[in-house]
This record gives C-alpha cells, sequence and structure tokens, in this order.
C-alpha cells in the first residue's frame, strides 16, 4: 500500500514537472502511468486474493482446533475405557481361575445325571412298551364294545321296524307314537285310550291297543321294560282324593295297572318290567292348554337294552 501512494505522488509531481517537457517525454511518462496503473490493479487483486486465502486458511484452524479438542476428548474416554477395561479382565481372570474347581465339580455332577437319565430311560422305555400293550388292550376292548353297539344299533333298528309294522294301524289312529332313540325305543299311549278321567282302571277300548302292544313286545328279546305313568298339573278332584290323594298316586296306579295287563294278559316276563309314576313333573308340552294337557296324560313305554 506504501508503495502505492509513493508511485501515486511520483506520477503527479511528474506530471507537473513535465508539463512544459517535450510531447515525446509526455507520452513516455503517461506510459509509464498506464503500466504503473495496470501494476496497481494486479497488486491489489493479489491483496484480496491473499486476504481470502487468510480467512479460508483461518476457518480451516478453527475447525482444526475443535477436531483436536474432540480427538483428544475422544483419547481420554478410550484411555479410561481401556483402564476399565483391564480391571474387567483382570476380574474375569481372577473368577475363571476360581471357578475351575467348580467347573470340575459341575462336570462331575452332570455326568451322574446323565447316568440317572440313561437309567431312567430304560425303566421308561419298560414302562412305554407295558403302557402300548395295554393300550392295545384297550383298543380291542374298544373295537369289541363298538361292533357290540353296531350290532345292537341293528337289532334296535329292527325292534323299531317291528314295533312301526305291528302297531301301524294303532299309529295312524293317532293313539300312539313310537320314537327311537339312541339306546332306547319309546312307546307312547295317550291316556285317554288307556283311562277315563281320574282312574286307573283300563276302559274297553285301551284294552285292543294294549293286547297288540303286549303282543309286539312279547316277541322282543334282550329288552328292559320301564312303564312310566304321566299327569296334567290338574289336581285331583275332591271325589277321587280318597282313592289318589295326589298325581303321583295317580300316575303310579296307571303305570302299575298297565304292567300287570301286560304281564297276565300278555305274556311279557314280569321279570324285565319296572314301573315309575311322574305326576305332572316330566311334562312334553305346556299345561296351559286343553290340548297340552292331554299330550301331557300319558303312558310311556320304555325298551333299554339289559
Amino acid at each position: 500500500m506504501t508503495r502505492l501512494i509513493t508511485i501515486v505522488i511520483f506520477l503527479t509531481a511528474l506530471i507537473a514537472f513535465t508539463g512544459c517537457v517535450a510531447t515525446k517525454k509526455y507520452d513516455a511518462a503517461a506510459d509509464e502511468a498506464t503500466r504503473y496503473q495496470g501494476e496497481v490493479v494486479t497488486l491489489t487483486e493479489m491483496l484480496n486474493r491473499a486476504n481470502e486465502e487468510l480467512a479460508r486458511m483461518t476457518v480451516e484452524r478453527d475447525s482444526l482446533l475443535q477436531l483436536s479438542q474432540e480427538l483428544t476428548i475422544q483419547l481420554e474416554k478410550l484411555t479410561a475405557d481401556l483402564a476399565n477395561s483391564q480391571a474387567n479382565n483382570n476380574t474375569l481372570s481372577s473368577a475363571l481361575q476360581a471357578t475351575s474347581v467348580e467347573k470340575d465339580a459341575i462336570i462331575a455332577r452332570l455326568t451322574n445325571e446323565k447316568q440317572a437319565v440313561e437309567d431312567s430311560l430304560t425303566n421308561t422305555n419298560a414302562s412305554v412298551m407295558t403302557l402300548r400293550n395295554d393300550i392295545d388292550a384297550i383298543q380291542r376292548e374298544l373295537d369289541a364294545l363298538k361292533q357290540e353297539k353296531e350290532v345292537e344299533l341293528a337289532r334296535q333298528q329292527a325292534d323299531y321296524e317291528s314295533l312301526m309294522q305291528a302297531l301301524e294301524g294303532e299309529i295312524a289312529r293317532g293313539e300312539l307314537t313310537i320314537i327311537s332313540l339312541q339306546d332306547r325305543l319309546s312307546v307312547t299311549i295317550v291316556d285317554r285310550i288307556l283311562f277315563r278321567s281320574g282312574e286307573a282302571i283300563i276302559q274297553e277300548s285301551g284294552l285292543a291297543v294294549l293286547d297288540r302292544v303286549g303282543s309286539a313286545l312279547a316277541k322282543l328279546k334282550g329288552k328292559r321294560i320301564v312303564i312310566e305313568g304321566h299327569t296334567d298339573n290338574v289336581a285331583i278332584g275332591p271325589r277321587l282324593r280318597l282313592i289318589y290323594p295326589t298325581n303321583w298316586e295317580l300316575s303310579t296306579a296307571r303305570a302299575t295297572t298297565v304292567a300287570r295287563y301286560l304281564i297276565d294278559n300278555c305274556g311279557v316276563d314280569e321279570n324285565n318290567i319296572s314301573v315309575a309314576g311322574y305326576a305332572y313333573t316330566r311334562p312334553v308340552t305346556t299345561n296351559t292348554t286343553e290340548e297340552g294337557r292331554a299330550q301331557n296324560r300319558r303312558i310311556e313305554i320304555l325298551l333299554l337294552q339289559q
């Protein structure tokens, strides 16, 4: 910058001094001034680039200083970690030496346990063989029971078809129904066919029905017969209360009367018959209508496998 000022002063003095010199010298001086001006521009550009480079180097210096600080912190942390690792390594080495005896003890214990497991496995194999034999025996028993059940179902189906054929007239007239369940046959006779209201004496119309039912039952083999009496929920009237205090007595008496008739008149084996009276406790429909009560008043003859 001092050089630049000096050049400017020099040029100014030179121009003043040569104001009266010859034109040739003036031109030479002008050329010299132009050259100096070019140098001034060049030097100015160099100065600007130098300032920019200085600024860049300053930024790089600050960045390097920050990086140096970070590396110093990381080095200190790594140094501390190394110290901790060495301490842990020393601890683990001591622990490893201390557990060498324990390791031998564990090996011995596991060896004993392995032998015990092998012995147990030998015993288990024997138990498994026994269990398999038991399973095979059970399976054979199940197969036999299944076959027996199939025979029973086939027999029950044959009995059902036999009863349906023998009593098809009564079924068609609505006097009785026959139902085949899983392990039983059920013959239901409506009570109006057999008994008058409040009585346990079989009326004439019922005797013919019982004759045909009894004849069909006598032909069936291997059956246990249960005769059930059922009533509606209407209480016994005052006139009959001395004979049948409640529907329990009436339902039982009716079942017993039917059983006696089948034994005495139809050849049904008395050793295969039992009776039960359920009064109104097992209705098949509602007791709130006359039609429903009529269906609930019934005799059911259950045919079970012996």
